[in-house]
């Protein structure tokens, strides 16, 4: 076999690595140099190919059960119930910022309140009509 059609342990390792524990399992124009490698470097084939398998075997349990409906129902109700239910502190910011607002628009109300000036000329000369005059001569 010439050099390009043989397999070194590094290009081994990383097929176990990818392809399993199984020759089977790797591509077929692996395989044949793979069978050449393991008759030529037993011991190392033999301890790559049980660490893939190994971990072949652990990917395939299906040991885990699926999680009870009640643990379904539990996620679901807590979700439900936070997403709808507001802050504690939500009712005690509204009532401030009504409040804030209603006192910033008093105020703005009454500072920008026209003065209504037909009154307060009748104010400011009202006291000529009782006194008849404001400047009568003394005499």
């Amino acid at each position: 076999m010439s050099e390009m059609h043989t397999m070194n342990p590094d290009r081994f390792s990383e097929l176990a690595d990818a392809f399993g524990g199984d020759l089977s399992r790797w591509p077929s124009e692996e395989q044949a140099r793979a069978q050449a490698f393991v008759k030529a470097e037993p011991d190392l084939a033999q301890a790559l190919l049980e660490e893939a398998a190994a971990l072949d075997a652990l990917l395939d349990l299906d040991a885990i059960a699926p999680p009870p409906p009640s643990l379904y129902e539990t996620i679901a109700v807590s979700g439900i119930r936070r997403a709808f239910a507001p802050p504690r502190w939500a009712g005690i910011a509204a009532a401030f910022a009504l409040m804030f607002g209603a006192g910033t628009g008093w105020v703005g109300a009454q500072m920008n309140t026209q003065p209504n000036h037909d009154v307060l000329y009748a104010n400011a000369f009202s006291v000529l009509s009782e006194t008849e005059t404001l400047f009568e001569d003394g005499s």
